[in-house]
């Protein structure tokens, strides 16, 4: 995320970005069997951080448990993030997305 966002010349995109980058991540990792991919895209100044697996349950947005409990991730992801979701792969499985926009991160301090 660093090297990409420096090589894109997008560092407001770097903390919120590897937040969002590693909840995805590590939701696919706990939640499924298969190998994740990250994939990131800029684009009119929208970072879009996708992490696609093979299985075909969609990630969901639970009612945010008590303090101190697991399962933040996806909460995480949905307050740092202009938009998140999940879609099918036409190949099977999905892929969770999440956009970091830049009019947001332009306004809040480093």
């Amino acid at each position: 995320m660093r090297e990409a966002c420096a090589r894109w010349e997008v560092p407001q995109f770097v903390y919120d970005g590897i937040l969002v980058a590693g909840e995805l991540a590590a939701n696919a990792a706990q939640h499924t069997t298969s190998a994740a991919t990250l994939r990131l895209d800029l684009r009119r100044g929208r970072l879009t951080i996708a992490v696609l697996d093979d299985d075909p349950h969609p990630a969901v947005l639970h009612p945010r448990p008590r303090p101190g409990a697991a399962g933040l991730g996806l909460h995480i992801v949905a307050r740092s993030a202009d938009a998140w979701g999940c879609s099918s792969r036409w190949s099977g499985g999905k892929v969770v997305w999440a956009v970091l926009t830049s009019e947001r991160h332009a306004r809040e301090p480093d």
